[in-house]
This record gives C-alpha cells, sequence and structure tokens, in this order.
C-alpha cells in the first residue's frame, strides 16, 4: 500500500495481513451467527431494488429484529435512511424491513406531490391555452364583422359606381 524504497522508513512499518470480506462474493448469508450476515446482505442487494422488496417480503426475524449498531453501519456503508427511532421493535431490536416500508411509502408520496404540482402546472397552462383560444376567437369574430362591414361598403361603392356611370351616359 506504501511506495516507500527507503529501508531506514521501511524498518518502522509494519506489513499487517488484512482479511477482506465482500458482500458480492457470499453466498451463504445465514453462515454468520450475528447480524453481521445481515448486514452483509443488505449491503450486497442494497443497489437492486427488486432484491430489496424481496427482502421485506419475507420478513426475516434477522432483518425484524436487528440491533441499533448493525443499522447504524447498513446506514453508514449504503447511504439508507432506515429510522432506528421509528422502527424499534419490542425487544429493543429495529424493524428493517418496517424502515424500507415507511421509506418507499414517504417516497411514493413525495412522487405524488411532485405529479400532483405539475398536473397543477399543466393545468394552468391548460387554462391560459383556452383563454388565449378564445381571445383568438374574439379577435377572428371581430376581424369577420370588420371583414363583412368591408363587403358592405365594397358593394355600396360598387353600386354608387355604377348610379356615377350611370349618370354619366
Amino acid at each position: 500500500m506504501l511506495d516507500i524504497n527507503n529501508e531506514n522508513v521501511l524498518q518502522y512499518i509494519n506489513n499487517y495481513n488484512i482479511n477482506l470480506i465482500e458482500p458480492i462474493d457470499i453466498r451463504d448469508f445465514k453462515t454468520f451467527k450475528t447480524d453481521l450476515g445481515a448486514v452483509l446482505e443488505y449491503i450486497n442487494i442494497s443497489k437492486n431494488d427488486q432484491k430489496l422488496l424481496h427482502l421485506i417480503e419475507q420478513n426475516d426475524i434477522s432483518f425484524t429484529d436487528m440491533n441499533e449498531l448493525s443499522v447504524a453501519l447498513i446506514n453508514a456503508t449504503t447511504g439508507s435512511h432506515i429510522s432506528i427511532e421509528l422502527n424499534k421493535t419490542q425487544n429493543g431490536g429495529v424493524n428493517v424491513c418496517e424502515g424500507l416500508k415507511k421509506i418507499i411509502e414517504n417516497e411514493k408520496n413525495a412522487l405524488q406531490v411532485i405529479i400532483d404540482k405539475k398536473d397543477n402546472v399543466i393545468a394552468e397552462k391548460d387554462n391560459t391555452i383556452a383563454e388565449k383560444d378564445n381571445a383568438i376567437a374574439e379577435k377572428d369574430n371581430a376581424i369577420a364583422e370588420k371583414d363583412n362591414a368591408i363587403a358592405k361598403k365594397d358593394a355600396e361603392i360598387a353600386d354608387l359606381k355604377r348610379q356615377l356611370e350611370a349618370l354619366r351616359a
């Protein structure tokens, strides 16, 4: 991890082995005897909405009564916002499934508010368009009336010209 070639410095640096656990490589999360298995499973599926919905449907005890620290770890590692306070169980744990349901419900409500606002904007624009269409129709009617008046005047002028021609002849 360090790119140091100076032997004087290297003699003071310990070379420790680090064992990494990658949730994506784990096939059976039930082999863990603590909440770590459930935490790793959640991390593994956290980007897959379908798998999260399946997790909610399963209502597995591993996720319905989880340790608060485990939920805090889930929130920190995945960016989830499962409320520890709002989803406490009678046993003192946290119901992650209920927390996810509340998150989904809140997102649906937020989306509905956005949809409603957009619908209102569209309705207002439709009303504005209808008002402008009515104004255009009124102007078209006024133009038609003026065209009719001009046509009458043109007919009167043509009649007067004929009368004038008749008088000259």
